[in-house]
C-alpha cells in the first residue's frame, strides 16, 4: 500500500511539474529514505523502489528555494513568484483594490454625513430646557418625553461602522493572499495531496495534534468572498480578527475626531491552515516515519515479547541479547533468546545469519514469532545503493542461494511427517519465494522450483490427512482446531504459487497444478469461518487474497485451455460430479464467476455449477457444497438429532431437499437429506433407507395449547420418524430413542388413519392409554401427588391388564382385580383411598399405601400404611396461614418409605437422611395445632427428633446429609448484629415459613451433629468434611434467642446456653466510685433486712436542712414522678425526695411496702453516679425512718412543687437592688433647676452627682419598703409620694411579675424550711444509733466469683424460672450480730479440703489415658481432667464459704429465731410471686397447661 501511495504521489509530481515548472525548484518534501523500511516480495515491486528512489533522488538535487509549506515570504517564495509571472492574479489585485478605494470613499461620505447630523441634534439640545411634569401627588418628576434628553439621546446613539482594507498592508503578503484566492489547481492539488500523504499516512501510531482553530479563513472572510475560488485543504488562514468582527466594527460618532478612525488598515495575519484537521501547516513533517506501519508486532502474551526491538530494525548490538539473559522467560531457551535477538544485528549480516539458523535449528520456526522475524527480515528493503538494494546484495551469489535451498530442503524434508510445521512451511515458501525476486541464476532458479514443488507435495499431504481428520471427529473444539490447520495448510500449499510472474511457468504448467490450487481455494473457503480466525490464520489469508488477485487471469487461461484441472478438483470435493458443458466466465463485473451446466443421467435435472477464482466459492445450483451451511448445523432440529457431528454434503437428489450426505450415516443404506430452513424457521430432515422415505418431526409439533399429544417422556427422549414414502392407506410414526437413535428396530409405533384414530403400541404389544382419554385423567389423578399427568404412563399389555407406570420414580402400579391401585414395586401395598398420613400437612408431593389386606390397617398393624415421599430440593411458601411444601421432581428421581406408626405416634424411616429429611419436612410443615400423629406441633416433633439419640446414631455423615443439617439449620432466622462493627442492635432476617416455626434450636442443634460428625472423624472415623458455618447467624445472638426461649420449649435442651455471655462490671469493681465495694455491697445486701427489722435502730440525719441545701438544692414536689420504674435508674435525686416521702409516709409498714423501698433504694444505688452514692447511702435510714414512725403521718408536704435552695428563705436586699436596676427612669428635663450663670462644665457635673445620689437613696427606700412587708406571696408596689420625681419604673408589668416570682420562691423555701424542722424535730427525737452504717465486726462479704472462671456452661443470659429460683440455694452471707441477744456465742472452726483417694484414683486414670498412643484415649484424657478440675474447684469455692460462715459469732437462739422469720418471709413473699405470675386469662392458662 505504501509504495503505491508514494508512487501515485511521484506521477502527481510530474504532472505538476509539467504544468508549473518553477515546482521542481522546490522541496518535494518526501525524504529520499522514507521508504527504507518497506517489506517488498517480488521484483517488479522492488524495480518500482529503486525508480521512485531515483526520482526522488534528482528532485531533492535540482531542490534549491526551500518549502512551499513555509510561512516566511520573500521573493523566492512560490506564490510571490506565480503572481509577479501572472498577469491574471495582477489585474484581480488591481481590481480588489479599485473596488475597495470605492467603498472607502462612500464610508468616508458616510461619515462626514453623520458628523454633522450629530453637530446638528447637539447644537437643538443645547437650546432646549429640561420638561418636568407632576404625578397626581403634586410631585414633580422628569418625564420620558422631555425634548432636550430625547436629542441628547440620538446624539449619543449614532453609530458608524468602520471600513477594513481588504489587503493586508504588507506587500508580500498581499501578493500572496491575492495567489491564494486564485490557486492553480495543479498547485492546490499538489500541496493538498503532498500534505495528506506525509501527515496523515507517514506519522502512523502518532498521537494526532490538538486542533487549532483559526479566527478566520480566506474563503470565509466577507471582504475577499466575491473573487475566491474553490479552496483546497491547504490555504490561507489568520490568527487575528478581522476589524469587521471585533468590538471595533462599530463607532460612536460622539467618540469620532477624525475620518482615520473609520478608515482602518487590514488586521489579517495569513498563514497557510489545514482546514480539514484545523492546525497551521507549517513544520508539519519533521516526526514523519513509516516504520509502524512496515514490522510485525509480538503479541505481549508471548515469550518473545521482550525481543520486540529485534524485529523492526538492524541497528541494536549484538550484545543486547546477551545482557537481557535473566530475562528470559522460562518458556524459552537462552540459545534460541540469543539467537532471535541477533539475528538482524547488523544488515549485511542478515541473510548469513538465516543460513546459520536454518543449519544449526535453534530456532523455532513453527512459532509464529520466529516466522514474523524471518520474513522482517528477508522482505525489509533497507539501504538503497547504486547497484541495488544494499542489505539483499548476497542473494546475487549462486553460492550462497544454493547454500541456502539446500538448509531449507533439509529441513522441509525434517518437517514432513509432522503437519504441526505448517507455519514452518509457510516461512520457507516466503524465503524462497524472496531468493527468486532477486533474479538469481538459472542453476538457482531450477533449485528454487525445486524447493518450492517439494513444499507443494508437503502442504498438500497435510491438506488431505487433516481433511480426513475432520471426517473422523465430532467434537466442536477439536473440529474448529482442525478447520484453522485446514485453511492455513492449503494457504501454505497455495502460497508457493505466489512467484515473480516471470517464474510462473515453472509452476503452474499441468493439470495437477490447477488441480491443487482449486482444491485448496475450496478448502479454504469451506473452513474458514468469520470471526474464528486465529492472528496467524488472518496473516496467511491476506496473503493468499493478495496471490489470487495476481494469478486469476493466469489460472483462467489455463482453464480455458485444459479444464481437467478444474474437473478433477471438484470430483475430489463431490464424487457424483460429471462432466458438463465448457466453463465460462460470467459478464462483467462478475467475471471472477466460471459457469458449467451438468445433468443427472437417472433424473434428467440440470444443475448449474459455479465457481469464484478469487475466494474459492463453489456452488451447485446457487447451493455451497462440501460443508452444510451454519443455518442448518445451528439449527435446534439439528444439535437435537446429530449434535455436533460435521456431515459432508452434497446436492439432494430428492424433490424440495437441498443437501444429501455424501455417504450412509451409520447404517449401509442410510441417507439424510436436508432442507435450508424457510421462513417459519423449520428444518426439514429426511431419511432415506432403500426405497423407504422417512420425515423428522420435531417435538414441537406434538404439543399445543390443550397439552401434550403422548407422555413427555415420549416426545423429549425420542427421534419421531413419519414415513412419507411409499405410501399406503394409514400413516405410520416411529419412536427411536434418542440415545439408540440408529438402531433398526423402533421401541413404539404410532399407526393412524385419516380420520385421525391411531394405536400407539410398543414393541412387546402393550398398547398406551391416550393422554386425554377419560381413563388416564382419571388414573394420574391418583398418582399425581408425585408426577406431573406428563410423566405418568398408563398401557394396557397383552393380557388386558391396566399398567402404570413412574418411569421417574421407577414405580410400577397396576389395577388388581378389586379395582384398587396396587404397586408392584412395593409388595402387597395399593393406593389408600385416606390420603392423610396424619402429619406433613401442607406437602403437595406425598402418596399414602396400605396394605390390601384391610384387616390389618383397622387393627393398625405394623407397616400396615405407608407413605412415599420424593427427596429432593424443597421450597416453601405462605398460603393463607399455613405452609405450601412442594418438592422438585425430575428424572432418576429417588423417594424415601416411611412407615406410619401409630402406636408410637411417629414416622419411621431406615437410614439417616431419611430421618434428616423427615425432620426438616416436619419443620417445613409446622402449624400452631398439633398433628393427630404425633400430638405435637411440626416444629415441636422435628427439635424431638433432633436431639433424640437416633440424630447421633452414625459413625460419618454423607455429603448429602451434611447438606440437609445445613438446611434444617438455616430454618432458624438470620440474625446479626447491627450495625455490624458496633454490635449494640441486632437485626433478624425472617424467611418465607410462620415465626413458630423459625425455632432459634434448629441452628443450635444441627451444628451440635455436626460438630460430632467432626469429632468422629478427627479419631479416624469417617471423612473430614469442610462444613461452612450457617450464614448469617451470629453465635452470641443465637445464644441469646436460645435463652429466652427455652421457657417455651424446655425439653430441647436443658442446658440451653453454650457460650459465655458479654461481662458487665458489678459495682465492686467499677474504679470511678468513690464509695467502697464492701461499704456498697453491704448496703444493698442488707436494706432487706432493715426493711422487715422495725426493732433494728436507725441511724438518721441529724442536720436534714443543711443536707437539703448543700448536696440538693433544686427540689420538686411532683408525685408522678414515681410512677415509672425509669425513674429510680440513674436518679435524679433532687425530683424524688419529696415523692419519696410521700410514698413513705402514706404506706405504712406493710410487706409489700417494705418490698417497695428494698428494691426502690437498691436500684437508685446501684444505678447512681458517684456523687449521688454517698449521697443515698446517707439519707436512706432517714427514709427507713420515715416509713417506720408513725409521727411523720401528720407531717404534710408544703404545696409548692418546686423549690430553689440556693435562693435561701427570705428577701435578700441585693437582689431586689439588681433587680430595680433593671427598670430605670430618665429624670425629667431641667431637673435640678440651672443656676444663673453656671456654665456647662459646672452644671451637668453636678446634675450627675445629684442624680446619682437621688438614685441610690431612692434604691434604698423601696428595697426598704419591699422587704418590710415580709412574709408574704406578693408585695405591694412601694409608695413614691415623697419624691419630686421617681428614678424608675415601678409601674412596670415585667418588674411586678419578677419581684412576685422572687417573693414567691422565698416564701416557699420558707414553708419546705418549716417542714423540714418539722421532720427533724421527730428524727431528733426517735434517732438512736443505727446498724444500717457498715458493721465494724463483719469481715467478710458475699463472695463473687470471676465470670472468666465460671464454666461456660454455668452461665445464664436471662434469669432462672421461678422453679429453679426457689429450689436453688440461698448464697452464703455474713450474718448480722443480734442487738438484743446476750448470749455469748462460740467460734466454730474452718474444716481443711484435702484430696481424698477417690481423686487420686482420678488424677492417675488421666495420667494414664495422656501417655496412651491411641487419639481417642487423648480426647477422653483432656475432657476427664477438665471435669476434674472444674470439680476441685467448685468444691474450694463451697469450702470457702463455709469457712466465712462458721468464722462468724453467733447465738444458736439468735438464729433460731432468725430461721423462723426467714421461712415466715420467704412463705408471703412466695405466695404473693406466685399470685402475681399465676395465669390471669385463657390465653395465659393454655400457654400453662402447653
Amino acid at each position: 500500500m505504501l509504495l503505491t501511495i508514494f508512487l501515485l504521489w511521484s506521477a502527481l509530481d510530474r504532472l505538476s511539474i509539467v504544468a508549473h515548472p518553477m515546482l521542481a525548484d522546490y522541496s518535494p518534501e518526501v525524504a529520499e529514505d522514507i521508504l527504507d523500511p518497506i517489506l517488498l516480495r517480488k521484483s517488479v515491486h522492488i524495480k518500482a523502489l529503486l525508480r521512485f528512489r531515483d526520482y526522488l533522488h534528482k528532485r531533492h538535487k535540482h531542490a534549491n528555494q526551500g518549502s512551499v509549506f513555509s510561512d516566511a515570504l520573500s521573493n523566492s517564495s512560490f506564490s510571490i513568484r506565480y503572481f509577479r509571472g501572472s498577469d491574471s492574479l495582477g489585474a484581480l489585485k488591481i481590481e480588489i483594490e479599485a473596488d475597495a478605494q470605492v467603498q472607502r470613499d462612500r464610508k468616508r461620505a458616510e461619515y462626514y454625513s453623520l458628523k454633522d447630523r450629530y453637530e446638528n441634534l447637539v447644537r437643538e439640545a443645547r437650546s432646549k430646557e429640561h420638561q418636568s411634569a407632576y404625578d397626581y401627588r403634586g410631585f414633580s418628576y422628569h418625564p420620558r418625553w422631555c425634548a432636550k434628553c430625547n436629542l441628547e439621546s440620538q446624539a449619543e446613539n449614532m453609530e458608524i461602522t468602520v471600513h477594513e482594507w481588504p489587503l493586508p498592508e504588507d506587500l508580500l503578503l498581499a501578493q500572496a493572499t491575492v495567489f491564494e484566492l486564485q490557486c492553480p489547481p495543479a498547485f492546490q492539488m499538489w500541496r493538498s495531496t503532498t500534505y495528506a500523504v506525509l501527515y496523515d499516512f507517514g506519522r502512523p501510531g502518532l498521537e494526532p495534534v490538538a486542533p487549532s482553530p483559526a479566527n478566520l479563513t480566506l474563503a470565509s472572510y466577507n471582504a475577499l468572498k466575491a473573487y475566491c475560488s474553490s479552496q483546497g485543504r491547504i490555504t490561507f488562514a489568520s490568527s487575528t480578527t478581522s476589524f469587521m468582527k471585533s468590538h471595533y466594527s462599530t463607532q460612536k460618532v460622539a467618540h469620532l475626531d477624525t475620518v482615520s478612525t473609520v478608515l482602518v488598515n487590514n488586521g489579517l495575519r495569513y498563514k497557510l491552515y489545514d482546514i480539514k484537521l484545523q492546525r497551521w501547516a507549517q513544520n508539519s513533517f519533521s516526526d514523519c516515519n513509516v516504520n509502524p506501519l512496515c514490522h510485525l508486532s509480538i503479541p505481549s502474551s508471548s515469550p518473545y515479547s521482550g525481543l520486540q526491538y529485534a524485529l523492526p530494525r538492524t541497528t541494536h548490538s549484538a550484545n543486547q541479547p546477551i545482557a537481557d539473559q535473566a530475562l528470559v522467560p522460562p518458556a524459552l531457551s537462552v540459545h534460541e533468546h540469543l539467537a532471535f535477538g541477533t539475528l538482524r544485528s547488523g544488515p549485511q549480516l542478515q541473510w548469513l545469519n538465516i543460513l546459520r539458523e536454518l543449519r544449526a535449528r535453534t530456532l523455532s520456526f513453527d512459532h509464529i514469532e520466529v516466522h514474523m522475524l524471518l520474513v522482517q527480515t528477508v522482505l525489509q528493503t533497507g539501504d538503497v545503493g547504486k547497484g541495488g538494494l544494499v542489505w539483499h546484495t548476497i542473494l546475487k551469489e549462486p553460492s550462497f542461494g544454493l547454500a541456502l535451498l539446500n538448509e531449507i530442503d533439509d529441513l522441509l524434508l525434517s518437517v514432513e511427517s509432522n503437519w504441526h510445521h505448517i507455519i514452518t512451511l509457510h516461512t520457507m515458501t516466503i524465503v524462497t519465494t524472496r531468493l527468486l525476486a532477486a533474479l538469481p541464476s538459472d542453476e538457482v532458479v531450477h533449485h528454487a522450483g525445486s524447493t518450492l514443488r517439494t513444499a507443494r507435495r508437503i502442504s498438500f499431504s497435510w491438506v488431505q490427512k487433516l481433511i480426513v481428520d475432520l471426517k473422523c471427529t465430532d467434537n466442536e473444539d477439536h473440529s474448529t482446531l482442525l478447520r484453522q490447520r485446514l485453511s492455513s495448510a492449503a494457504a501454505a500449499c497455495r502460497a508457493t504459487y505466489d512467484v515473480d510472474s516471470r517464474y510462473l511457468g515453472l509452476f503452474i504448467n499441468c493439470d495437477e497444478d490447477i488441480n491443487i490450487f482449486i482444491q485448496c481455494a475450496i478448502q479454504i473457503k469451506d473452513n474458514t469461518a468469520e470471526g474464528a480466525k486465529a492472528s496467524d490464520l488472518k496473516l496467511f489469508l491476506r496473503r493468499d487474497v493478495r496471490m489470487a488477485q495476481n494469478l486469476i487471469n493466469i489460472i483462467w487461461e489455463n482453464i480455458s485451455a485444459r479444464r481437467a484441472g478444474l474437473d478433477k478438483a471438484i470430483v475430489s470435493i463431490w464424487s457424483g460430479y460429471q462432466q458438463g458443458s465448457d466453463w465460462k466466465p460470467l459478464p462483467t463485473p462478475n467475471e471472477r464467476w466460471l459457469v458449467s451446466s451438468i445433468s443427472d443421467v437417472s433424473t434428467n435435472i440440470q444443475s448449474a455449477v459455479h465457481y469464484n477464482l478469487l475466494d474459492g466459492t463453489l456452488l451447485i445450483d446457487g447451493k455451497p457444497l462440501g460443508r452444510l451451511p451454519a443455518s442448518i448445523v445451528q439449527h435446534s432440529t439439528y444439535v437435537r438429532l446429530l449434535g455436533n457431528k460435521i456431515l459432508d454434503v452434497v446436492p439432494s437428489t430428492l424433490p424440495a431437499m437441498d443437501f444429501a450426505t455424501r455417504s450412509a450415516v451409520v447404517e449401509p443404506n442410510l441417507i439424510l437429506h436436508f432442507q435450508l430452513p424457510r421462513n417459519d424457521g423449520n428444518l426439514i430432515i429426511q431419511a432415506q433407507v432403500g426405497p423407504n422415505i422417512f420425515e423428522l418431526i420435531p417435538p414441537t409439533v406434538f404439543r399445543d395449547m390443550k397439552g401434550p399429544d403422548f407422555p413427555l417422556a415420549f416426545i423429549e427422549n425420542y427421534a419421531h420418524w413419519l414415513q412419507v414414502s411409499p405410501q399406503t392407506d394409514s400413516g405410520r410414526l416411529g419412536f427411536h430413542p434418542l440415545k439408540a437413535l440408529w438402531q433398526r428396530e423402533e421401541d413404539c409405533s404410532l399407526t393412524f388413519t385419516p380420520l385421525g384414530s391411531g394405536t400407539m403400541k410398543a414393541r412387546n404389544r402393550s398398547v398406551m392409554v391416550d393422554i386425554r382419554s377419560t381413563t388416564f385423567i382419571m388414573l394420574s389423578k391418583r398418582l399425581k401427588p408425585l408426577d406431573e399427568p406428563g410423566h405418568i404412563h398408563i398401557w394396557v399389555d397383552a393380557q388386558e391388564r391396566l399398567l402404570l407406570k413412574l418411569p421417574n420414580y421407577n414405580l410400577a402400579f397396576f389395577l388388581s382385580q378389586s379395582n384398587e391401585l396396587e404397586c408392584s414395586t412395593i409388595r402387597d401395598m395399593v393406593v389408600d383411598s385416606n390420603q392423610s398420613s396424619g402429619t406433613f400437612f401442607g406437602l403437595s408431593n406425598q402418596l399414602v399405601l396400605r396394605h390390601r389386606d384391610t384387616r390389618k390397617t383397622r387393627i393398625s398393624a405394623s407397616g400396615s400404611r405407608r407413605v412415599i415421599v420424593p427427596l429432593g430440593d424443597v421450597t416453601f411458601s405462605k398460603r393463607l396461614h399455613h405452609s405450601q411444601v412442594n418438592i422438585s421432581v425430575g428424572p432418576n428421581q429417588r423417594y424415601i418409605v416411611y412407615q406410619i406408626d401409630v402406636d408410637l405416634g411417629r414416622l419411621s424411616g431406615t437410614t439417616m437422611l431419611s430421618h434428616l429429611y423427615k425432620i426438616y419436612l416436619h419443620a417445613c410443615t409446622s402449624f400452631p395445632f398439633s398433628d393427630p400423629l404425633t400430638q405435637r406441633t411440626g416444629t415441636e416433633e422435628a427439635l424431638s427428633n433432633l436431639v433424640s439419640a437416633q440424630s447421633f446414631s452414625f459413625q460419618s455423615l454423607s455429603e448429602e446429609e451434611t447438606k440437609l443439617l445445613c438446611k434444617i439449620g438455616d430454618l432458624s432466622p438470620s440474625i446479626q448484629w447491627f450495625p455490624e462493627h458496633l454490635k449494640v442492635m441486632q437485626t433478624i432476617h425472617w424467611n418465607q415459613l410462620g415465626s413458630l416455626v423459625q425455632h432459634w434450636a434448629f441452628a443450635s442443634l444441627a451444628n451440635e451433629i455436626m460438630d460430632f460428625d467432626r469429632q468422629m472423624s478427627s479419631i479416624g472415623i469417617g471423612a473430614h468434611k469442610h462444613i461452612l458455618p450457617p450464614h448469617g447467624k451470629e453465635p452470641r445472638l443465637l445464644a441469646r434467642i436460645k435463652s429466652r426461649s427455652f421457657g417455651f420449649y424446655p425439653n430441647v435442651d436443658k442446658d440451653p446456653v453454650t457460650c459465655i455471655d458479654t461481662v458487665y462490671p458489678t459495682k465492686s469493681t467499677s474504679p470511678s466510685r468513690r464509695s467502697g465495694p464492701r461499704e456498697t455491697l453491704l448496703l444493698v445486701s442488707n436494706l432487706s433486712l432493715f426493711a422487715y427489722n422495725s426493732s433494728a435502730p436507725l441511724d438518721t440525719e441529724s442536720n436534714l436542712w443543711e443536707l437539703l441545701q448543700c448536696d440538693v438544692q433544686q427540689l420538686s414536689n411532683e408525685l408522678q414522678a414515681t410512677d415509672s420504674y425509669r425513674a429510680f435508674i440513674s436518679p435524679n435525686i433532687g425530683k424524688l425526695i419529696l415523692p419519696l416521702y410521700k410514698l413513705c409516709q402514706t404506706g405504712r409498714q406493710s410487706a409489700a411496702a417494705m418490698s417497695r423501698f428494698a428494691f426502690t433504694w437498691s436500684t437508685m444505688v446501684y444505678t447512681s453516679s458517684s456523687p449521688l452514692d454517698s449521697l443515698l447511702q446517707r439519707i436512706a435510714p432517714t427514709f427507713l425512718a420515715f416509713a417506720r414512725t408513725p409521727g411523720f403521718q401528720r407531717i404534710c408536704l408544703p404545696l409548692s412543687e418546686n423549690f430553689d435552695l440556693r435562693a435561701g428563705i427570705h428577701p435578700k436586699a441585693e437582689v431586689l437592688e439588681n433587680l430595680l436596676k433593671k427598670y430605670p427612669l430618665e429624670p425629667p428635663f431641667g431637673e435640678p433647676t440651672r443656676l444663673i450663670n453656671e456654665s456647662d462644665d459646672d452644671y451637668y457635673p453636678r446634675r450627675r452627682r445629684f442624680l446619682e445620689s437621688e438614685r441610690e437613696q431612692q434604691l434604698k427606700d423601696i428595697v426598704q419598703q419591699l422587704v418590710g412587708q415580709w412574709p408574704c406571696t406578693t408585695p405591694r408596689t412601694p409608695s413614691t409620694v415623697s419624691y419630686r420625681f421617681c428614678l424608675f419604673n415601678l409601674n412596670s408589668t415585667d418588674f411586678t411579675t419578677s419581684m412576685s416570682k422572687l417573693f414567691l420562691g422565698w416564701y416557699n423555701n420558707m414553708q419546705l424550711k418549716n417542714f423540714v424542722d418539722q421532720v427533724q424535730t421527730v428524727l431528733d427525737r426517735k434517732r438512736e444509733i443505727s446498724m444500717f452504717s457498715v458493721p465494724r465486726s463483719v469481715t467478710e462479704s458475699y463472695h463473687f466469683t470471676s465470670i472468666s472462671c465460671m464454666e461456660a456452661k454455668s452461665i445464664r443470659i436471662l434469669p432462672p424460672t421461678l422453679i429453679e429460683l426457689v429450689s436453688h440455694h440461698e448464697p452464703p452471707a455474713p450474718f448480722p450480730p443480734s442487738f438484743n441477744s446476750s448470749v455469748q456465742g462460740i467460734t466454730v472452726p474452718v474444716a481443711t479440703t484435702v484430696i481424698g483417694a477417690e481423686v487420686t484414683k482420678v488424677v492417675s486414670l488421666v495420667d494414664q489415658l495422656k501417655h496412651g498412643t491411641q487419639r481417642l484415649h487423648h480426647i477422653y484424657a483432656s475432657a476427664l481432667d477438665s471435669s476434674l478440675k472444674s470439680h476441685l474447684r467448685r468444691t474450694s469455692q463451697r469450702h470457702d464459704h463455709d469457712h466465712a460462715n462458721l468464722g462468724a459469732t453467733t447465738s444458736e437462739l439468735a438464729l433460731e429465731m432468725d430461721y423462723e422469720s426467714r421461712c415466715s418471709d420467704f412463705k408471703a413473699h412466695f405466695l404473693s410471686i406466685q399470685k402475681s405470675l399465676a395465669p390471669r386469662n385463657d390465653m395465659e392458662k393454655a400457654l400453662q397447661r402447653a
